[in-house]
């Protein structure tokens, strides 16, 4: 059994399953493919199946692409003994800790969380707008690589960069691997190719309040305490209320922070909790400079974010270290 689990590599995204982890893990899965001999290697989207419908720009470009759905292998359709590879993430969610052991290797853009992996071999994490770039950049110094790969990873290198017009976002080496992907797509329009992707990602038209929550959602835990943050749609139909409860008691976790256009809805288990995240936002400089009390009641408030805060930058300066245990 120990020598059939070296044989089977998964390379696998982060648990928002974005458009930038489900390619960057297909890219990855490649690689692996031209480094190792006598494996198998699949790439793996970090969702059940059945939450790839609300990811509709994954969808779209599957089918401009000719890729069948069927043959996607997503995380409830595969158990250990497997070799992991992570793609866009360099910790792992809280409900996927035991595959901590497992995992050998880290492409990433995210802050490094500094976890411990201690069979990973390899870390890769610098700071571009989009995963993918670095196993692009990788494949193309490996092969000559065919328009239709050249789109897919050229597709969330689009998206993350606000089609490399980003000023925050969009680093030299961005638009270096993506100047090399237009070539070799040889796209009709890079603009047109831009916005059918980005229409289908905010495209929520038909979503229950529970499926925007679902849609972008990533857990964390500090100590005992385990909190989410969803990134919602800007485009999207959205109250705040009812449904992040809802969240909260399908996810187990005290806090429920909601990203929603410049506000930043938080939902506490308890008043007493909600108290002390608002002093702790009040009182913290890294989170009073980017965000604004605008109202508070009972166990819910609402905060303005200063312009262009992503949630990967938000996330890291919450750091909730207060004396509380979740139970």
């Amino acid at each position: 059994m120990q020598e059939r689990s070296r044989e089977l590599h998964v390379t696998l995204g982060n648990e928002a399953a974005d458009l930038d982890s489900i390619c960057g893990a297909i890219a990855r899965a490649k690689i692996l493919q031209h480094e190792l001999d006598g494996v198998v290697v699949v790439h793996v989207i970090n969702i059940p199946r059945a939450e790839l419908a609300l990811r509709r720009d994954a969808e779209i470009l599957f089918r401009h692409l000719d890729v069948n759905l069927e043959d996607l292998i997503f995380i409830d359709e595969i158990k250990p003994p497997f070799i992991l590879h992570l793609v866009d993430h360099n910790s792992l969610a809280l409900h996927q800790h035991h595959l901590q052991p497992l995992v050998q290797s880290i492409y990433d853009h995210h802050v490094d969380e500094e976890a411990d992996f201690p069979a990973c071999l390899e870390k890769e994490i610098q700071t571009v707008g989009s995963a993918t770039t670095l196993l692009a950049a990788e494949l193309l110094n490996r092969e000559t690589v065919a328009a239709d790969w050249a789109e897919l990873m050229l597709a969330p290198i689009l998206l993350d960069t606000s089609n490399l017009q980003s000023k925050q976002k969009t680093t030299a080496k961005d638009r270096q691997v993506a100047e090399k992907l237009l070539v070799l797509a040889q796209l009709p329009s890079q603009e047109e190719f831009y916005q059918t992707l980005l229409n289908a990602r905010f495209d929520t038209e038909g979503f229950t309040e529970e499926m925007l929550l679902c849609k972008d959602l990533k857990r964390y835990q500090e100590g005992e305490l385990i909190y989410t943050i969803s990134a919602i749609p800007s485009g999207a139909t959205f109250s705040g209320k009812g449904s992040i409860y809802l969240l909260r008691e399908k996810e187990k976790a005290a806090i429920s922070l909601v990203k929603f256009q410049r506000k930043l809805i938080v939902n506490c288990e308890s008043k007493e909790l909600m108290d002390q995240v608002v002093d702790h936002f009040k009182n913290r400089p890294e989170l009073a400079a980017m965000t604004e009390l605008e109202t508070v009641e009972d166990a819910e408030a609402t905060f303005i974010l200063a312009p262009g805060v992503p949630r990967k930058e938000l996330q890291p300066k919450l750091r909730f270290e207060f004396a509380y245990f979740h139970g």
